[in-house]
């Protein structure tokens, strides 16, 4: 996955984010771009219509983030919305999550790093730079 790929998926992640985070609840709301249809998720929750609906090139996107941080209400609105599939490990420590990135065993699209480690994760090449074009 090239790194422009990489960009786009990272902005439509996090533009999701904050729409699920503002929304709070599973208040209904109008959506216009399913001709009214909602969707809701398995346990019940009715997803938002995505702020900014864009076009997405990859079908897969890879997290690596803390146990238990992403609800599974989150995931099957955002791949029901972009046509996704979000694939993600979980890690419960800081030491799990850089041993597992350090062995070069797993690639992903985004990393869920503690500040204290972002240095020492670049000394080892373990980042990438962020193009910002």
């Amino acid at each position: 996955m090239n790194k422009s790929k990489v960009w786009k998926i990272f902005v439509l992640f996090l533009v999701f984010t904050f729409l699920v985070s503002a929304c709070g609840s599973a208040e209904k709301t109008d959506q216009a771009a399913t001709g009214g249809e909602k969707f809701t998720t398995s346990s019940g929750f009715v997803c938002p219509e995505p702020a900014t609906k864009m076009e997405v090139t990859s079908k897969e996107l890879n997290l690596f983030v803390w146990t238990e941080y992403i609800p599974g209400e989150w995931k099957e609105c955002f791949e029901h919305a972009y046509g996704v599939t979000i694939n993600h490990g979980e890690y419960s420590s800081n030491e799990e999550m850089y041993a597992k990135l350090s062995s070069g065993s797993s690639t992903y699209d985004i990393v869920q790093p503690p500040d204290y480690i972002v240095s020492l994760m670049i000394k080892k090449g373990l980042l990438q730079q962020l193009d910002k074009n």
